[in-house]
């Protein structure tokens, strides 16, 4: 009947067959501060989900919350044994990223979260100055901020893990003093690394 060659709306080349096959879901998400407990507006959630983080049949969803610290996220149930779902608050200046996964046994679907809330922690500022082999400053350096931290009390996995401070997306760069500067950064980090952009997207 040639139902593959219909698509769904809802996404790029998504057949309507697969669609009724494998409904997709609605993830509610809320952002508030750790501390005063109050909304975060302006949070983009960024998801990853499919068979297997870092598989080609994976799918992406974005939203940004609202004035009330929500947003939705529509995900497409897509078929496999197992479904991992990476979701990732990449906050607004002055609070720490956070980044969270899931994996669902046998592709239930159900499995995975209907709400979730992510508690943002305020960063402390860092910064330095990035030059070249002959001491010269570097401007208009992209900068992506990682490293470790310090597990918080209580929790039963004692190692610390790397983390994801400061993506690109935030706009950390020199300036024309080769100088940058991140808020971003938690108070419980225990070392730092530095991903490096320049201008003509070479990264180090």
């Amino acid at each position: 009947l040639g139902l593959t060659s219909l698509t769904d709306p809802t996404g790029p080349g998504k057949s309507i067959l697969q669609a009724a096959l494998h409904p997709g879901k609605t993830i509610n998400v809320l952002v508030t501060d750790r501390l005063t407990k109050q909304p975060l507006p302006g949070i983009i959630i960024t998801t990853v989900f499919g068979p297997r983080i870092g598989d080609e049949s994976r799918e992406t969803a974005t939203a940004t919350t609202n004035e009330k610290g929500l947003a939705s996220l529509k995900l497409i149930n897509p078929p496999g044994p197992e479904i991992w779902l990476a979701m990732n608050a990449i906050p607004r200046k002055g609070y720490v990223s956070q980044l969270r996964y899931w994996r669902s046994d046998q592709g239930i679907w159900d499995q995975l979260p209907v709400h979730h809330e992510f508690q943002l922690e305020r960063g402390v500022e860092i910064g330095g100055t990035i030059v070249d082999e002959r001491q010269t400053p570097l401007a208009n350096v992209g900068i992506e901020i990682s490293g470790t931290s310090r597990k918080s009390r209580g929790d039963p996995n004692k190692k610390n893990m790397s983390r994801l401070f400061a993506p690109f997306e935030l706009g950390i760069e020199t300036d024309i003093q080769g100088k940058w500067t991140c808020s971003v950064a938690p108070e419980s980090a225990t070392s730092i690394q530095l991903l490096l952009r320049k201008p003509n997207g070479v990264t180090h």
